[in-house]
């Protein structure tokens, strides 16, 4: 069993995450002062509570979805391959060799390269975007799958 993996903190994802929380800083001290302007004047607290949950719990799901998303890594073994979360290791995904019609494998103008899976009744996976393995590691997998009778199918370049 291989496992094509490289450290998280080497991943733009964490730029993201850090993104996040210095516009997250930034932002708060305009929050509060409009919040204390607002409390002034005689707006009712409740409806500005309600105001900023509906503007901040929507961001912070999206972030979370994006870095959720953007964090697969991928497993060959002797039997077939896992895709598998970074962050969340319980979200995976296994295919066995003989399911296995076609992968394809690229990138489509991001930064990340995604992994896509073509069973044998022509179902195709969702694109697993793989910003956990490094460009030599995506060649390996390529060379393990096709020892293993996989074609595949390479989009755009990787990187």
């Amino acid at each position: 069993m291989k496992i094509y993996r490289q450290p998280f903190y080497k991943t733009y994802m964490m730029v993201i995450l850090v993104a996040s929380i210095i516009t997250f800083v930034l932002v708060s001290p305009v929050l509060v002062e409009h919040f204390n302007m607002a409390l002034s004047n005689g707006v009712d607290i409740d409806y500005l509570i309600k105001t900023f949950i509906f503007v901040f719990v929507p961001c912070l799901i999206v972030i979370t979805f994006i870095i959720v998303y953007t964090s697969f890594y991928v497993v060959v073994s002797n039997s077939g391959i896992d895709i598998i979360n970074g962050i969340i290791p319980f979200i995976r995904k296994g295919y066995l060799y003989k399911d296995i019609m076609r992968v394809e494998i690229g990138n489509k103008g991001g930064l990340s390269n995604y992994i896509r899976v073509i069973k044998s009744n022509k179902t195709k996976s969702l694109p697993f975007v793989i910003c956990l393995v490094s460009k030599e590691d995506c060649m390996s997998i390529l060379n393990d799958m096709t020892s293993y009778g996989i074609d595949i199918e390479i989009n755009g370049q990787l990187k």
